[in-house]
């Protein structure tokens, strides 16, 4: 059941609606994929020539969920359109064509894709339906009224770590069947309820302060920007910044900034780098330095991780192809 690879053709759609050649994408079923599982779990990545659809057509309603790291799509559903960009989220349900989602041309895409059976999700959350979105409170009550639907929402800073975990685990593989299980249930306890109230003016404000701030820190590895320097991007001060960050997310501004360097570290580290050129590719000067924080973050050193790696790889083979692209080594 767990990681299944195989190649499959998405059709390019024209402007026109019309469809192209098809072209050869990477699809891997990394978990489920049978009519027996409530859950399924897909890895895409592949460059767009051209703006292609890609949400698999089924008969059968389903609730999906998109995680997606690269690239752009805009969704067409009940006469209104939605965009999902890098380091979002979408849900949404589908049964036949009638909801679109084209991925942008001339882009790279890399997201997951969980599909969830609706007799799962209708016995898993009966008790708490009233609770949860409006769409989805639809589905699970009156499926056979419901109309498709779809939001895009900002991925949660919990579930940050699934965007690499998912491809290797960070169980032993006698766990991973019920490791896929439990994050897909930690994904739908995010995404499914609304929140405990609506945000006022001020609310909003901070929250695009956070995430800009937070994109700002993920494409900005190579030479990050003081506190200073993000606080004045995002329009206000240090202390209200750092304080609004981490109400927010959870986690101090600086630790944050940290933590994707040193995730960013450890993919420069397996694809061979050296200690002293990956210091530098997330922006310390000194190796020395970069060595310290690196300890205190993965509790031990980057060669002791790169021997700690490499002997995994021995024991249960990562997939070949890669998550993120260096180039701007979010993780």
């Amino acid at each position: 059941m767990l990681i299944n690879q195989k190649k499959s053709a998405i059709p390019l759609a024209t402007s026109e609606g019309q469809f192209r050649e098809p072209i050869t994408e990477k699809r891997r079923l990394i978990y489920g994929g049978d009519s027996s599982t409530w859950l399924t779990v897909e890895f895409y990545d592949f460059f767009a020539d051209h703006p292609i659809d890609w949400v698999s057509i089924s008969h059968e309603l389903k609730l999906q969920v998109c995680i997606n790291l690269e690239g752009t799509a805009t969704f067409y559903v009940n006469g209104s359109s939605r965009v999902l960009r890098a380091n979002e989220c979408a849900i949404f349900a589908t049964s036949g064509n009638r909801l679109k989602a084209i991925r942008s041309g001339n882009q790279k895409h890399c997201f997951y894709a969980l599909q969830f059976s609706l007799q799962w999700l209708q016995h898993s959350f009966h008790q708490s339906i009233g609770q949860s979105r409006p769409a989805i409170r639809g589905l699970l009550s009156q499926p056979e009224r419901t109309l498709p639907f779809v939001e895009c929402l900002p991925l949660p800073f919990p579930l940050l770590p699934i965007r690499k975990e998912f491809l290797a685990p960070p169980v032993p593989q006698e766990g991973a069947e019920m490791w896929y299980q439990g994050k897909a249930i930690e994904v739908l306890a995010h995404l499914v309820y609304l929140p405990a109230k609506a945000m006022s003016g001020s609310e909003r404000r901070n929250q695009a302060r956070v995430e800009k701030a937070r994109a700002m820190i993920e494409r900005s590895v190579a030479d990050p920007p003081s506190l200073e320097t993000i606080a004045q991007e995002v329009g206000c001060s240090m202390s209200h910044l750092s304080r609004t960050f981490k109400e927010a997310l959870g986690v101090n501004l600086s630790d944050y900034q940290r933590a994707v360097s040193m995730d960013a570290a450890t993919v420069y580290l397996r694809e061979g780098m050296s200690v002293n050129d990956t210091a530098n590719a997330v922006g310390y000067r000194s190796a020395s330095a970069f060595i310290n924080v690196f300890q205190k973050h993965h509790q031990m050193t980057p060669t002791q991780w790169v021997n700690a790696w490499k002997k995994r790889l021995q024991e249960k083979p990562l997939p070949d192809e890669r998550v993120f692209d260096k180039s701007n080594a979010i993780l």
